[in-house]
């Protein structure tokens, strides 16, 4: 995304003579939630009007995608009860109750992967059930009293995120916590929704869709498992599609690129569109 908001700052210039004009809707905080798009989403529908397309210029290798995975966000903290590890009996494990939590995730998903076709078009083919950070305990002689650990669920369209957490939550009240807290009353387990961001349904006669495949010079249209604001712009009434410059491959890795034939395609996308609406 960064490669194309660059390239579009860079034509700037050459806007002068726009008889549409392009807007450039630069949002915040989408790397944690797509955070900052609604309040802008809700800007453009009372500042200007209804956009007839909008473009989403994260990495697609400049071909259109037509459908992006949701995303839901959440925080849980597990509180045990501290007491000397040879007294097990004692004591309430935050860590090892949150293992059986995120035990719990994975068994989710492999649910989803066993019940989901595998030609939809996404890859993987399944909404994704992940947890990627666990902080808990202060030694290893003592059982420890809290566990944080954060988790997402990746919906392809038609799911919903929130389902998965209704689900957890279930779980934790009626499995975990009884046990935990028959041990001590102050166990607990809690749960924060960070984030609840939809995906991008595919829509076959999109002028988005058209407007982008004009622009990039070809046909190609696909489906990607990362989520992105265009969903957001969807469900506020926009027409919307992806169509961006490098490969999601190279993403959130050391010495993360975007190879200059990639820009240069970019920049020939928006000068097209440029000189259409001049």
């Amino acid at each position: 995304m960064k490669g194309f908001s660059a390239i579009a700052l860079s034509l700037l210039p050459e806007m002068k003579s726009l008889r549409k004009p392009i807007h450039l809707a630069l949002s915040y905080d989408e790397e944690i939630g797509c955070l900052g798009a609604p309040r802008l989403i809700d800007q453009i529908k009372e500042r200007i009007p209804k956009p007839e397309a909008v473009i989403v210029g994260e990495p697609s290798m400049m071909e259109a995608v037509t459908a992006h995975k949701g995303i839901g966000a959440f925080r849980t903290v597990v509180t045990g009860y501290e007491a000397h590890s040879s007294q097990t009996h004692r004591g309430v494990s935050a860590v090892m109750n949150a293992a059986k939590l995120i035990n719990w995730l994975s068994e989710r998903e492999a649910r989803f992967r066993d019940a989901t076709p595998t030609n939809n078009g996404f890859l993987p083919h399944h909404t994704t059930v992940h947890s990627g950070v666990v902080h808990g305990g202060t030694a290893l002689n003592i059982i420890s009293r809290q566990c944080e650990f954060l988790w997402d669920v990746r919906v392809i369209p038609g799911e919903n995120a929130l389902s998965v957490f209704e689900e957890f939550q279930a779980f934790c009240q009626e499995v975990i916590l009884p046990k935990m807290q028959a041990v001590h009353q102050d166990a607990d387990i809690q749960t924060t929704i960070l984030a609840d961001t939809p995906p991008l349904q595919e829509v076959a006669d999109s002028p988005a869709l058209k407007l982008a495949q004009d622009l990039a010079g070809n046909t190609v249209r696909s489906r990607v498992a990362y989520a992105a604001e265009a969903g957001q712009f969807q469900e506020a009434g926009f027409p919307t599609v992806i169509c961006g410059p490098g490969s999601i491959d190279q993403a959130h890795q050391p010495n993360e690129f975007i190879s200059i034939d990639q820009m240069e395609q970019g920049e020939q996308f928006l000068r097209k569109l440029i000189h259409r609406l001049s």
